[in-house]
């Protein structure tokens, strides 16, 4: 008997045992397409079986903890086209933050990975050769939501070096390139806040939050200093403080609290302004807004009736002591519009008119506006913060500029939902059972399957945005939501993947090199009440998948 009939038996009795289950593979299957050659048939088929061991047997190790669980798993291997363990991963499930592929995808893949985000100036009338413009100035934002007061000032410099030293007439704010619903819980369908964002507008200046600093000098008695940033005709202050020792209040007796779940990814506290990041605990906004004071000093912010935002900054601070607080822009485009109108001043640009927002479709004829000049933000400065850092917000300004491109500024979210599933189907992607109500993954009503996350990881993969796309996950260990996850394993600073957390969602799914060389895409959701225990889950699947490496069975055989 030679060689050759001697391992084509060794490999059917191989194959016997396998389908015998003497590796406990009932829990998932390994396609028949994923014996391919590597170092022989043997060896690549035998560590595919110690992998789904390993992954099976993890599953069975938790299987308390996964006892009312709806999951789902998937690995595939990019480097040999082939699946390597899959659980379910045709079961749609809530993706939680993992939503955020699929919003990142389609929009790289509609507009193109170097796209960038303008904030674009026109005017109206004409402009004198002594630099006056006879006419309006008019900013209109795309939603760039990393707009800042910096920004602006950029902006405001590129009017002045245009040549334009005064403006007879006002400077108008347009946000009309998104519709009006600014509440993800509105133009989700979901009647459910779960997390309070800011609003969600085309115009957006630090990332429609006020700061207002409160600075007590040395005289017992006096009002403190109050400055709101950005700093804005259309906010007005008012200032009932004063500098002095602060009452200490009576402690109320404590009451047992219910522990707080870990909860909605990117928990941000407007009062004492906590950095977003994943799994900071549920707060209810009214009371973190009412909650907005602390040094005897308490700030509460309202809309008057003509638009501006009152910002009203009660009692007692200490001497020589200076405090910041946070409360959300009610009013975006009139706070940008007046900002505009004190850079362009400080500038040098004397300013005559008022400040307004008017909607591009109510110009009476657009041939009269001019453009002027622009500020623009490379996509992927807002693609790195969604991925790595699971920002809600920006995932949501995303989500919304996908159906402004088209042209839809009526109802822009179903008309990003339309684009999204099209692009989904046009690339091969399976979204049978899939529904995206927004772009962040708070919906608990989103829906998704392992296969599409992967199936989108592996098109990016081979896309010309591979790196770009790689690069902003979050990286084991390093940064993002994973960074202070499976430190000290193989996975480490290997393993890039985006997060996923609700109450009762937790997800991770995303690219790892292993061991052998090869690059693996997987996907990992779990529904259910033991969060905690999931994301441990996690990290030892990705540290078994790191691991993974085809062993030659013979080593001695040449």
């Amino acid at each position: 008997m030679n060689s050759s009939i001697k391992k084509k038996i060794v490999f059917l009795v191989s194959f016997l045992v396998f389908s015998l289950n003497l590796y406990s593979v009932d829990s998932a299957r390994v396609y028949d397409e994923t014996y391919f050659s590597g170092p022989s048939e043997i060896d690549s088929l035998n560590s595919i079986f110690k992998l789904v061991k390993d992954i099976d047997d993890q599953l069975n190790i938790n299987s308390k903890n996964l006892k009312s669980t709806k999951y789902s798993l998937g690995v595939y291997s990019i480097t040999h086209n082939r699946w390597y363990y899959s659980k379910d991963i045709d079961k749609p499930l809530t993706p939680a933050s993992t939503t955020k592929l699929f919003t990142t995808y389609t929009l790289i893949n509609l507009l193109g990975i170097d796209y960038s985000i303008p904030t674009e100036v026109y005017y109206d009338g004409s402009i004198n050769d002594n630099g006056t413009l006879n006419g309006n100035l008019y900013i209109r934002g795309k939603g760039d939501p990393l707009f800042s007061t910096s920004d602006l000032e950029l902006l405001a410099d590129k009017v002045r070096k245009s040549g334009i030293l005064k403006i007879n007439g006002k400077i108008i704010a347009d946000p009309t390139y998104f519709d009006e619903k600014t509440e993800r819980s509105v133009y989700s369908g979901d009647n459910e806040v779960v997390q309070h964002t800011p609003p969600i507008t085309s115009l957006n200046i630090d990332r429609n939050t006020s700061t207002i600093i409160v600075t007590a000098g040395s005289q017992n008695g006096v009002k403190p200093n109050i400055h709101v940033m950005p700093n804005s005709d259309s906010h007005i202050i008012i200032n009932n403080a004063k500098v002095g020792t602060p009452a200490i209040p009576k402690r109320k007796p404590q009451t047992r609290r219910k522990k707080r779940s870990r909860g909605e990814n990117n928990i941000q506290h407007y009062d004492n302004f906590i950095k977003p990041s994943e799994d900071l605990p549920m707060g209810d906004f009214n009371s973190l807004m009412l909650l907005n004071s602390f040094a005897g000093i308490k700030v509460g912010t309202n809309l008057t009736s003509d638009g501006k935002q009152q910002f009203i900054v009660n009692g007692t601070l200490k001497p020589n002591s200076t405090y910041s607080y946070q409360h959300l822009l009610y009013n975006p485009p009139l706070s940008i519009a007046g900002a505009f109108k004190n850079r362009l001043k400080a500038g040098g640009i004397n300013v005559t008119g008022d400040i307004s927002v008017k909607g591009w479709d109510s110009v009476s004829n657009k041939t009269e506006l001019k453009f002027l000049t622009d500020f623009r933000r490379p996509v992927f400065d807002v693609i790195n913060i969604v991925n790595k850092d699971s920002d809600n917000y920006l995932a949501e300004i995303l989500f919304k500029i996908i159906g402004a491109s088209a042209g839809e500024q009526n109802d822009v979210a179903s008309q990003t939902r339309r684009i999204t599933d099209s692009i989904i189907k046009n690339h091969g992607i399976n979204f049978s059972g899939c529904v995206l109500n927004d772009g962040s993954g708070l919906s608990r009503r989103n829906l998704v399957t392992s296969k599409s996350l992967i199936q989108i990881l592996e098109k990016t993969y081979h896309s010309v945005g591979k790196n770009k796309y790689w690069n902003s996950l979050s990286l084991a260990s390093v940064d993002g939501t994973l960074k202070k996850r499976m430190k000290d394993t193989p996975a480490e600073r290997n393993l890039a993947a985006k997060t996923g957390t609700l109450r009762n969602v937790s997800a991770l799914a995303g690219y790892v090199t292993t061991i052998g060389g090869e690059e693996l895409a997987f996907a990992f959701i779990f529904n259910g009440p033991n969060v905690g225990a999931y994301k441990l889950l996690e990290n030892e699947l990705g540290r078994i998948l790191s691991s993974y490496q085809v062993v030659d069975s013979n080593p001695e055989v040449k």
